[in-house]
């Protein structure tokens, strides 16, 4: 045995069959493969996980905002017909019509983008509609605003989908615009 003086410190130094047993690469700094492909596995799994749940809360955010933006639509109607049975002759939507205008010319107004600028949430586009979008991927997520009726009440119906098929039970709301 062999005692070599090392930076101050004492290491035995063995030889066996002519090979010496101390550590060559003591001096070295480094992850070996392994730590490595452990830290990888370990980010990969956290990474699904979290893109998973991003997808659920963005999902449910995109519906909550949906009926948000259904009962903001209804409330801004009764609004402005609150408006109307104070004074008929005020200008409601904005300005843009008279308390005597038709029901047809209110949902004009609505579905123009000038006075509601609410986004959908799935697509960007205008969240306020006239007509339901034949584009099965554009449905949800639109508040189509319509006449309630074909008589004289001035009636509008609020209907809106939120989920991917349209299979739960759409948001509706009926708003007597004017008496």
């Amino acid at each position: 045995m062999v005692i070599n003086i090392k930076n101050g410190f004492y290491m035995k130094n063995i030889k066996i069959l002519g090979r010496s047993m101390t550590n060559k690469n003591k001096d070295k700094k480094g992850f070996t493969l392994i730590e490595l492909l452990v830290v990888v596995a370990i980010i990969g799994a956290l990474a699904a996980v979290g893109v998973v749940a991003y997808n659920g809360y963005i999902g449910a955010a995109r519906e909550n905002s949906t009926k948000s933006i259904h009962n903001g639509v209804a409330k801004y109607i009764a609004n402005e017909a609150a408006k109307c049975a104070l004074d008929e002759n005020a200008t409601i939507m904005g300005g843009t019509i008279t308390c005597t205008s038709t029901t047809d010319a209110i949902i004009t107004v609505l579905t123009g983008g000038t006075v509601l600028q609410d986004k959908d949430p799935y697509d960007g586009g205008l969240s306020v509609v006239g007509t339901t979008p034949t584009d099965t991927d554009k449905v949800r997520g639109n508040v189509v605003v319509t006449k309630a009726d074909a008589g004289t009440t001035q009636k509008i119906l609020i209907t809106t989908c939120w989920d991917k098929d349209c299979t739960e039970t759409a948001l509706t709301t009926t708003v007597q615009v004017f008496e």
